[in-house]
């Protein structure tokens, strides 16, 4: 049991090195090329100067890559007046808040009815 872990270990190690190695390897012909591609069009000097710039953008921007972690969105603060009352009280205190206001429209319709009777009366 002990011979298979290690050999499986081993395979991935192997297999490891092998990524990396063919990783550097085509990072040295794609360097050989944009240098040789650049030779082309600007003095050799310019063309290794453009080929570092390229080069430093790609690994920065691979870094930035690897290093960005979304940020959790942080909680919102309730405002002071939802902060008050949550949902569930809200839930509670609506029904008595419903009857209260029904009470008082029903207290400021009758005097004001009892306004437009008194009104009409004196007209008379």
């Amino acid at each position: 049991m002990l011979k298979s872990a290690l050999a499986k270990i081993r395979t991935q190690l192997v297999v490891i090195v092998a990524a990396m190695v063919s990783v550097a390897v085509a990072v040295v012909a794609l360097g050989f090329t944009v240098y040789n591609g650049l030779c082309l069009l600007v003095i050799p000097v310019g063309a290794a100067a453009l080929t570092t710039l390229i080069f430093f953008l790609i690994a920065a921007c691979a870094l930035l890559f690897l290093q960005f972690q979304p940020r959790r969105p942080e909680p919102e603060e309730p405002s002071k007046v939802v902060g008050v009352l949550s949902a569930v009280d809200w839930a509670r205190v609506a029904p008595l808040v419903g009857q209260i206001a029904l009470a008082l429209t029903t207290i400021f319709s009758e005097r004001s009815r009892g306004r437009r009777d008194d009104r009409r009366r004196d007209r008379r």
